[in-house]
């Protein structure tokens, strides 16, 4: 379940590859599950590690640190969704200038996942 969670804030980290995974290769292949729904489930609904990231202190993030960053995350993306219409496309959303916050965070978060220890 880690692997699946550290997956998801690795593909919200990396513009380059949603561009080329959420936009280019979907628009190629319609069949194409990799998109923005898909690493919103993995934090969100196979796991609430999201929502309540320090109940999975132990199980899936080693520590306050690893929660505090997921927990800021999850609110730089539910202000993203707040604020825009979710029956946009992917490539749209993407592309919007407060997109680019949960980028942001998703990387700060990705290096505290990912730290040595």
């Amino acid at each position: 379940m880690r692997e699946m969670v550290v997956d998801a804030v690795r593909t919200f980290s990396d513009i380059e590859y949603q561009q080329k995974m959420w936009v280019d290769e979907r628009y190629q292949d319609p069949n194409l599950i990799e998109d923005l729904d898909q690493n919103l489930s993995a934090l969100y609904d196979f796991t609430s590690v999201a929502e309540c990231p320090h109940d999975y202190i132990g199980a899936v993030l080693v520590d306050i640190d690893e929660a505090e960053a997921m927990e800021a995350l999850h609110i730089a993306i539910e202000e993203f969704l707040g604020s825009v219409d979710g029956s946009l496309e992917d490539a749209v959303l993407i592309a919007m200038p407060n997109w680019r916050k949960v980028v942001d965070q998703a990387q700060a978060t990705l290096r505290v996942l990912t730290r040595e220890r």
